[in-house]
């Protein structure tokens, strides 16, 4: 999990992939990339291809895409401390 201090940081410092499937419908919201000098960099926890999972305790994976970010986006804007838990992406 990523202990992020938004407060610290500008932003996460991140660009997202949502990955849909025709069946199955949106499947998550991955990291594109990080960019240098964001909350995601300074962590070290978060890198492309991760899936992100949860954002300050709330659960992203049965939200659509478009939630997800939604969600994401507002927790960030709070300021504070931001929790995110990813799944790492094993190449």
């Amino acid at each position: 999990m990523a202990v992020i201090n938004m407060d610290a940081c500008k932003s996460l410092g991140i660009s997202v992939v949502g990955h849909s499937n025709g069946h199955q419908g949106d499947c998550g919201i991955f990291v594109g990339a990080v960019r240098k000098g964001g909350g995601a960099d300074i962590s070290k926890k978060i890198e492309p291809g991760d899936l992100l999972l949860e954002v300050n305790g709330i659960d992203l994976e049965k939200m659509s895409n478009d939630d997800a970010l939604s969600v994401l986006r507002s927790e960030l804007s709070k300021g504070g401390i931001a929790k995110i838990l990813v799944a790492k992406y094993w190449d």
